[in-house]
């Protein structure tokens, strides 16, 4: 059962990024969290962060960027 819940959450990770972001609309770990969460998807940052390198070493092309603190 984990394991088609964790597909269930790349699967709807995916979606939001195909969906809702391109490179002039990021989302931060933090807005992917709370989106997810509101779709009944419990997760966390550091999850996040493996579910994109997990989608990435697939052959999915996600774009990041780490933003500068100045």
């Amino acid at each position: 059962m984990a394991e088609n819940s964790n597909k269930i959450k790349l699967l709807k990770l995916y979606e939001l990024l195909q969906k809702d972001t391109d490179e002039d609309r990021p989302l931060s770990r933090q807005e992917l969290v709370r989106l997810l969460c509101e779709q009944g998807v419990p997760v966390g940052i550091r999850t996040i962060d493996r579910d994109i390198d997990a989608l990435t070493e697939f052959g999915f092309e996600i774009i990041t960027f780490k933003k500068d603190h100045e």
